[in-house]
């Protein structure tokens, strides 16, 4: 239950809370008395962080209205540690009056069953922000940062849609075609043992390519003998065998064939037109 804030009214928060069967339910305005653990929560929370924090809109003001103790607030990033620092002080140290325990022995007292939500039914819903990524031979490049996965060395090449928290540098999920593929992590967190897995599947990613390559061009020599037969030069650059082969070629001749000998300037035109 909670108020009528639109972020709370929101389709993605209401597909969300249905998705893992929670009936969301919008109370009636100004019926503070209908939500009283929230109201605790701010309660608690309002007098006891708030205050000293610079910026803090209920402080203190000068005769022209500013705040007497910042000009500017606290960054969000910061604000959000020493958010993070007051809430696990609260629950591991403040002692409840009413329950004479602290939140966090309480919530181990509380023989209540908890339910496992498994982590892919929380993608679509807490990782919302997405963007399309191209797959390289050093990972995934996003957030100047190198993110890598055994998985990934098989789609290189590959365009992929990664999700991530919007605070978390930590890990990105990785999803290809709409499947979940993977989990990758910045290359500067893992061990030596790590990249060096890493170095062998991609090596044997290139093998396979190679041998696919090979096989290629024995198909093309066989079977289709108006298709170009590929190899490669010295410097591993790609070319065509028989110029007289070449699909191109092949083309030129379906084209003369097509639209009969016509002069030059009719030739001219046909192709234009193609």
């Amino acid at each position: 239950m909670w108020d009528r804030g639109l972020e709370f009214l929101a389709t993605l928060i209401t597909e969300s809370c249905l998705r893992l069967q929670v009936m969301p339910i919008a109370l009636a305005a100004y019926s503070p008395h209908l939500k009283g653990r929230l109201e605790r929560f701010w309660g608690t929370l309002k007098p006891g962080l708030l205050p000293p924090l610079p910026g803090y809109t209920e402080g203190p003001h000068d005769l022209r209205g500013n705040h007497a103790i910042a000009a500017t607030a606290l960054g969000e990033d910061e604000f959000l540690l020493l958010l993070d620092d007051w809430m696990t002080d609260y629950n591991a140290n403040h002692v409840v009056s009413t329950m004479k325990m602290t939140p966090l022995q309480a919530w181990r007292a509380d023989g209540t069953l908890l339910d496992e939500v498994a982590p892919e039914r929380l993608w679509q819903d807490m990782l919302v922000s997405k963007e399309r990524n191209k797959v390289s031979k050093n990972g995934i490049r996003w957030d100047t940062i190198n993110w890598v996965a055994p998985e990934l060395v098989n789609v290189v090449g590959r365009h992929v849609e990664i999700r991530h928290l919007p605070h978390d540098r930590s890990f990105i999920e990785v999803f290809l075609d709409g499947a979940h593929l993977c989990t990758a992590v910045p290359v500067e967190d893992l061990d030596d043992q790590a990249k060096q897995d890493i170095i062998e599947r991609r090596q044997v990613a290139r093998a396979q390519a190679q041998k696919r390559f090979t096989t290629a061009n024995r198909m093309r020599g066989k079977k289709h003998p108006n298709t170009a037969k590929l190899a490669k030069d010295k410097d591993g650059k790609r070319h065509v065998v028989d110029p007289h082969d070449d699909l191109l070629a092949g083309g030129a001749q379906a084209l003369e064939a097509l639209f009969g000998n016509h002069d030059n300037r009719d030739d001219d035109a046909q192709l234009r037109l193609v």
